[in-house]
């Protein structure tokens, strides 16, 4: 048997060189990497104030539209908590030249749905980044397929914007309120007006009678004495009097009395 010697290698290197993509490829590769990056907090300044915001429901898609010119975007984030979305993300204005660039802003929106959504199923895209009419649009896929929504959004209840205010303080998401200076108390100033008298003491003052005011009279008049001596001598002469009658009387009785005995 002959042995027929191998001179080729078993392996052989080849060099594969990757295919160039093309423009547009190449822009949706960037955005994607952009609205996935997180940024520190230290480095985002928030801000309040709610963007534009524009949308359109279809049979199976919820198409959002966040239209700032000349911005680019980062970071988006997006949360559901029952029908509450909660949409965030960064932006800045792109600033040509070698000027140094501007801080990021995040920027925040919160609705209340008409239907629940699926977040695993949701796109984002950037529509010219940078330029005169850059948007960010963000597409969420109905949880309900084919769920007629009569609205898309619906008017949050207080309890629920205070809840979702609260959740974005301690995640980071918006600033917290400024505590207000509590007023130092006044003090109590003494009023002017004449306060009612009520009613009990009216009533009070109606029964009490009124103080006598001294006369000019008292003063001038003298004051009148009763002497003792000259009541008992009335006294004793209207009793001596008194028994002389008496006497008259019983005397003019006898008179009488004896010319009767006479005649008869």
């Amino acid at each position: 048997a002959e042995t027929i010697a191998i001179q080729k290698p078993l392996v052989e290197e080849v060099e594969v060189t990757p295919a160039t993509l093309p423009e547009y490829a190449k822009q949706f590769v960037e955005v994607s990497s952009a609205l996935t990056k997180r940024l520190p907090a230290d480095e985002v300044e928030v801000i309040m104030e709610e963007p534009e915001l524009l949308h359109r429901v279809g049979r199976q898609n919820l198409l959002l539209q966040i239209p700032l010119p000349g911005q680019e975007f980062v970071d988006l984030r997006l949360s559901s908590v029952g029908r509450r979305l909660t949409l965030s993300f960064c932006a800045r204005p792109v600033e040509g030249g070698t000027s140094a660039p501007s801080r990021w802003c995040r920027r925040s929106l919160r609705r209340n749905l008409c239907g629940a959504v699926d977040l695993r199923q949701s796109y984002a895209d950037v529509i010219d980044s940078g330029g005169d009419h850059s948007e960010l649009q963000v597409v969420l896929r109905k949880a309900i397929k084919e769920e007629v929504w009569e609205s898309v959004f619906v008017k949050p209840s207080v309890a629920e914007t205070r809840a979702e205010e609260a959740e974005a303080v301690a995640l980071g998401l918006a600033p917290a309120p400024p505590s207000e200076p509590s007023e130092p108390s006044k003090p109590s100033e003494p009023t002017s007006e004449p306060v009612a008298p009520s009613r009990s003491d009216a009533a009070t003052a109606a029964f009490v009678a009124p103080a006598a005011e001294d006369s000019a009279e008292l003063d001038v008049a003298q004051p009148v004495v009763q002497d003792n001596t000259e009541v008992s001598a009335l006294r004793q002469a209207e009793a001596s009097s008194a028994v002389q009658s008496a006497m008259v009387m019983g005397q003019s009785v006898l008179l009488q009395n004896r010319l009767m005995y006479q005649l008869l």
